[in-house]
């Protein structure tokens, strides 16, 4: 369940969401030493197991469908298909960096997808390409070596 946080003092409106004004984190992430009191409250009372709102199969399972919407938007504005072989299986196919990977892709596909389908991000940095296939690139341009 999510709690809806208007016009709280300790929270502000950031790129990535609700954050929390001392440790410029998700207002659901678990609070640092240094966060207000009212952060720590919230994720006592919302968020930490055990409360009657924590369901972490629930969230998981909501985030992986969510994830695989956006994915399948992606991958149908991208071609559909591997670059390469032709591949149209879902599972396979990956979104491949043409330009350096930026930092903040590594661990956010989320919003990278949502940037993709807004055109906030512009198509022509990516192509699709099968999990082979784009192992394969990223040790032909060096971002990976044999040890």
């Amino acid at each position: 369940m999510k709690v809806l946080v208007i016009g709280a003092t300790w929270t502000k409106q950031s790129s990535n969401g609700t954050v929390c004004i001392g440790c410029n984190c998700s207002i659901n992430s678990k609070p640092l030493s240094s966060c207000p009191e009212q952060h720590k409250v919230y994720y006592q009372k919302h968020l930490k197991e055990g409360s009657k709102w924590y369901d972490t199969d629930r969230y998981r399972l909501n985030h992986r469908k969510r994830c695989w919407k956006l994915k399948r938007k992606v991958i149908e504005i991208l071609g559909g298909s591997c670059v390469v072989c032709g591949i149209t299986d879902i599972r396979v196919l990956q979104l491949n960096h043409l330009l350096e990977k930026p930092k903040e892709d590594f661990h956010n596909s989320l919003k990278l997808y949502s940037d993709i389908i807004s055109g906030k991000r512009n198509k022509e940095e990516f192509d699709l390409r099968c999990s082979n296939h784009n192992i394969i690139y990223e040790y032909e341009k060096g971002r990976l070596e044999v040890l």
